[in-house]
């Protein structure tokens, strides 16, 4: 059993060399921590809420329970966590590959609430000599959240 700790906030994050954008971002940043697990390893995943909005965390293509899935319209739902409280994901990471953790919420994702996981085999002989993780993200921007223009 593994614990990580993911804190969602408020973010100042540069879109281009010259632009500066409000956005959200786990542990202060966006993409967030890359978390690396091995197959039949149990994550305890805590989540910190530091926006002003209800969040949870889904972990894009990992199998789960509906409980554990970060989608609280599948029963039996997983809670949402309100702004100030935080909610420990317990998921067994049995399928190995490169997923992603996001919050799915409509306005969140767009807004920089990403990042890579990925689940790599028991067998050593398996592991790739380099694994590089691509994460692509739509940017909506609107012009009251810029912050800077050079």
């Amino acid at each position: 059993m593994r614990h990580f700790y993911l804190e969602a906030k408020p973010i100042k994050h540069n879109i281009l060399s010259n632009l500066t954008t409000e956005a959200l971002g786990y542990n202060g940043g966006t993409p967030g921590p890359s978390i690396i697990m091995r197959q039949g390893e149990w994550i305890y995943l805590t989540v910190e809420n530091k926006t002003n909005h209800p969040t949870f965390v889904h972990v894009h293509g990992l199998p789960k329970p509906n409980s554990q899935n970060g989608a609280p319209a599948i029963e039996p739902a997983t809670p949402r966590i309100n702004p100030g409280e935080s909610y420990t994901y317990k998921i067994l990471c049995w399928k190995t590959g490169t997923f992603f953790y996001h919050s799915p919420e409509a306005f969140k994702m767009p807004q920089g609430l990403i990042g890579a996981f990925i689940v790599l085999p028991n067998n050593e002989e398996t592991i790739p000599h380099h694994d590089y993780v691509l994460l692509v993200q739509q940017w909506e921007i609107l012009s009251r959240y810029i912050t800077s223009i050079l």
